[in-house]
């Protein structure tokens, strides 16, 4: 056949490919493009470089292994209800490090909806617990209750980490509203891909794309982003799960006991348990969400039970 490969060629591709596996070859390279060089260096003249890769498939030569790609896991996949698709979850965080020229430093609280095309940034000088509480209930007046709020570690979201079994005001709102507050495990990223994903396309397309003046502007500019991004999405409305409508005479009681259930992380080889250090077992670390049912107590702050 006329585009057949000579058989010198082949014979000039096989040696060149063994002669580069040599061990006396100190940069060890034995690819296509490696023996395409190789060949250009002894005055030959090679084939392409895709024509090379036959060669070597065909002769046994090519030590590659075909890689394997595995389905990404549904959204939610670690909450078996928001993965089957049944309900919606939040995921709420907080962008730190930022500064406006003359102005100083500000946060960005950030905030968006598995399904609903609900997104929301909230620029101030410095968040506050009491800030986020005003802002989620503004936001889930607009749009409904999930089922799932989703938070890190950050103390404003989790409360204070040498108390941990007492709750933060974000968590007792997110329970008096029958929402169930779901800490993630920290320094695993997975979990927060979702918001984590929002942060960056919003720094990127409001934050690092041009020259705030002031915290106006920024604002200004933010919710122009905002309201497009959220006509962006508006096609994920027709499959997003019911959420429920906001209790119209609903108040924030913080003497009232808190009910319900909250998902927390918890690290099976962490050096440390709520009740103080223990000898670390030097397993691989393993973290997991666990179930926390919450009862009336004296201390209406406290966590009174696991389960």
């Amino acid at each position: 056949m006329h585009n057949r490969t000579a058989p010198e060629v082949i014979q000039q591709v096989v040696a060149c490919r063994h002669a580069l596996a040599a061990p006396d070859n100190p940069l060890g390279f034995i690819g296509a493009e490696a023996i395409h060089e190789a060949l250009e260096k002894q005055g030959l003249t090679p084939p392409s470089r895709r024509t090379i890769t036959r060669i070597l498939q065909r002769t046994g030569l090519l030590d590659s292994r075909r890689r394997w790609r595995h389905a990404a896991p549904p959204p939610g996949w670690y909450l078996p209800d928001v993965a089957r698709g049944e309900v919606d979850l939040d995921a709420f965080d907080v962008i730190e490090g930022l500064a406006l020229e003359g102005q100083g430093c500000l946060d960005v609280v950030t905030g968006i909806a598995l399904w609903p095309p609900a997104v929301h940034a909230w620029p101030t000088p410095q968040a506050t617990a009491q800030q986020i509480v005003d802002w989620l209930t503004e936001h889930w007046r607009a749009v409904g209750l999930p089922a799932y709020a989703q938070f890190d570690n950050d103390t404003r979201f989790q409360g204070s980490h040498p108390h941990p079994d007492i709750l933060s005001r974000v968590a007792r709102v997110c329970l008096s509203l029958g929402v169930t507050p779901v800490f993630v495990p920290p320094r695993e990223t997975g979990f927060q891909a979702l918001i984590e994903h929002f942060n960056g396309l919003w720094l990127t397309k409001v934050w690092h794309r041009l020259h705030h003046e002031d915290m106006a502007v920024l604002c200004g500019r933010s919710a122009r982003f905002l309201d497009a991004y959220r006509r962006h999405r508006a096609a994920r409305l027709d499959h997003a799960p019911l959420r429920q409508p906001f209790p119209a005479p609903w108040r924030l009681d913080l003497q009232r006991p808190p009910h319900g259930q909250l998902r927390q992380s918890w690290d099976t080889a962490l050096p440390w348990t709520r009740r103080g250090p223990i000898a670390s077992s030097g397993a691989r670390s393993i973290s997991m969400l666990t179930s926390f049912t919450l009862f009336a107590c004296a201390d209406g702050n406290r966590m009174t039970n696991r389960c």
